[in-house]
């Protein structure tokens, strides 16, 4: 009850409350509630309070909730709380809390709190809480806390708390806390290496 479908052409809005699509085509919500379609092609929402504004084959379904895509194409966010792709190319949040990718191409965030992919392509951030990774590609933070990539290519952040890579390519910190990597190329920090630094 009191949903609309404004314009556009074959639209469907199925078994939802409160919601509307603006225009566009082939855009459907489905079986949810304050969902919203801006415009575009083949997008879809299941997602209650959750909208896309405009692009193409965009989704957001599951049990998700005030979650945003902004344009693009072929983003998702699959059972994500009060999480954004704000644009780029098939990039991906599953099951996101308080998580954003800003821009990129590629880049999957999952199962992380409070996280942000800013920039790049194809990083990963997974099973985290406050991480960041600002720009590159290939970067991977897991299983980590209030940690950060900055910025460069196959970087890899794992099993660590209040640790930072700032940039270079194949650098690595995995089970050792409190450390920094400034820059270069295959530097690691390992095992109990913590309060450590490679500048």
């Amino acid at each position: 009850a009191y949903s609309a479908i404004l314009s556009g052409s074959s639209n469907g809005m199925l078994d939802s409350r409160a919601s509307v699509v603006y225009g566009g085509r082939f855009n459907v919500i489905n079986d949810t509630f304050c969902a919203h379609i801006g415009a575009g092609y083949m997008n879809y929402v299941s997602a209650g309070r959750s909208a896309i504004i405009i692009g193409e084959f965009h989704s957001l379904p599951g049990t998700g909730n005030a979650s945003m895509i902004g344009a693009g194409k072929y983003n998702s966010i699959t059972d994500g709380m009060s999480s954004g792709i704000f644009i780029g190319y098939d990039n991906n949040i599953t099951t996101g809390i308080n998580s954003v990718i800003v821009s990129g191409s590629y880049n999957i965030l999952m199962d992380s709190v409070d996280s942000i992919v800013a920039a790049g392509n194809n990083n990963t951030v997974t099973t985290t809480e406050a991480c960041f990774i600002g720009s590159g590609e290939l970067n991977v933070i897991s299983e980590s806390v209030n940690s950060a990539i900055l910025v460069g290519s196959n970087n890899n952040l794992a099993s660590v708390t209040n640790a930072v890579i700032v940039a270079g390519t194949l650098n690595s910190i995995d089970t050792a806390s409190n450390t920094f990597i400034g820059s270069g190329r295959n530097n690691g920090i390992y095992a109990i290496s913590v309060e450590s630094a490679i500048v």
